[in-house]
């Protein structure tokens, strides 16, 4: 959406707010009437998780914006959100988006890893947020509703994936391209009737997606587009 040297204008930190006397709520700021939002960064979400970390400045000179790991009484609070570094106007969320894909929420993955990590494949749904080029989005068209996101999502967080994006990878970054290359299931395949778990493959993949993503109340555009409407999953 933002690429981190070149839309660096349009970024503003905490000092500008305080300047300018805006006022903080929950996540985001507001002056002389403009919504600012988060600007998302690769470190800052993990698997399922869109609050893995929030971001600080250190002395480190070759790398000052150091992750902040969210505890699990913070995760446990659907109310708390992390602190990113900087934030950005509201309006240029919707200049930067995909043409024709929801803006209320992102599907997103990192673009930096290594086949050493733990895990190489890193999606989550995002917020409504500003989101810098550390991180690629999935454009989603308007008429795909959120169970059929959730499906795409656990399938790129599937560990059969993660297996063959390892084989792939011959840097440190995931990039379109090598994305296209992957084993993607047809949402046909999720219609299968499964006896061991007696119900369609499709409601019990949606149902475990929704549940792991939606425990803050920023996602309840999310939820909601899954056919949820109640409050977020306790974090466990």
């Amino acid at each position: 959406m933002l690429h981190s040297s070149g839309a660096a204008h349009l970024f503003r930190d905490e000092s500008f707010f305080l300047s300018q006397g805006g006022l903080r709520n929950s996540n985001f700021w507001i002056v002389d009437g403009i919504r600012y939002q988060p600007l998302y960064e690769g470190k800052m979400f993990h698997q399922f998780d869109h609050r893995f970390a929030g971001v600080e400045i250190t002395d480190n000179i070759a790398r000052p914006a150091q992750p902040i790991p969210s505890t699990i009484k913070e995760h446990m609070n659907p109310e708390w959100l992390p602190s990113p570094r900087v934030w950005v106007k509201d309006s240029e969320i919707d200049a930067h988006s995909p043409n024709d894909s929801k803006t209320n929420y992102f599907l997103a993955y990192k673009d930096i890893t290594a086949a050493t990590n733990e895990r190489t494949l890193l999606a989550a749904i995002l917020p409504r947020a500003a989101i810098v080029d550390s991180v690629n989005i999935i454009g989603i068209p308007q008429g795909m509703g959120g169970s059929m996101v959730c499906l795409l999502l656990s399938n790129l967080n599937s560990f059969a994936l993660d297996y063959i994006v390892r084989q792939k990878i011959g840097g440190t970054h995931i990039k379109f391209y090598l994305l296209r290359q992957l084993p993607m299931l047809h949402p046909d395949a999720y219609k299968e009737f499964s006896i061991h778990l007696n119900k369609d493959l499709e409601e019990w993949v949606v149902k475990g997606a929704l549940e792991l993503t939606f425990t803050g109340w920023d996602l309840k555009p999310f939820a909601q587009d899954c056919g949820y409407d109640g409050p977020p999953f306790f974090w466990d």
